[in-house]
């Protein structure tokens, strides 16, 4: 439904890969504690997920309704971790920037700055519990083919999650996220709540 014009139903249903992103991670450890370091984090999201997925009807979605983006954002953050109460448990917290550089079709995606803090509890063996907090502010898309009115926002989410160390260099993660504010521009579809998967290796 377009809330700028008449009401017109429409519906898509895909499950698509999206953007991928490439991190690297740089350490600053302590010698005497090595749990507090400070370190920074550089990256792209790569253009791997589609922008050209249409119904059934042979309607293309918005382009903010797409897999993917069409653009290369670089990534850069900062990041802290501070040793918690209990053996092994640490506080942290990062601060994450996002902007594309290279984009496609008349479309540029608003830039993303992202705010994390939160706590890592072993469990059991190589099992942690992981409880974040998530801001996120993500600026008005641009270009002939974005809907400035209707982009951009403000969200905050709690995320309970779990880190699995499969050995010293590779660790795999999943979290749920589950807002608790949200504040968008204009009309948008948003989800009730994510998921999110992935793996970390340190080379």
């Amino acid at each position: 439904v377009d809330p700028t014009t008449n009401p017109v139903d429409e519906k898509w249903d895909f499950t698509r890969l999206g953007d991928v992103r490439v991190l690297a991670n740089y350490n600053i450890v302590s010698d005497d504690d090595p749990i507090n370091r400070f370190g920074f984090q550089f990256g792209f999201k790569l253009p791997t997920g589609s922008y050209k997925v249409s119904n059934s009807d042979g309607v293309r979605a918005e382009r903010a309704l797409q897999p993917g983006t069409g653009s290369t954002d670089v990534i850069v953050s900062a990041f802290y971790t501070h040793r918690g109460v209990s053996a092994g448990s640490a506080w942290f917290a990062q601060l994450g920037y996002q902007q594309p550089a290279l984009t496609q079709d008349e479309y540029r995606p608003g830039s993303q700055t992202s705010f994390t803090a939160g706590y890592n509890q072993p469990l059991v063996g190589a099992l942690t519990g992981t409880l974040q907090l998530n801001a996120l502010l993500k600026n008005r898309d641009s270009g002939a083919n974005a809907e400035w009115d209707l982009s951009g926002g403000r969200y905050v989410f709690i995320s309970p999650g779990l880190n699995y160390a499969v050995s010293n260099s590779i660790q795999i993660y999943a979290y749920a996220q589950l807002p608790i504010y949200r504040y968008v521009n204009g009309v948008q579809l948003v989800a009730d709540y994510g998921f999110v998967g992935g793996a970390a290796i340190q080379f």
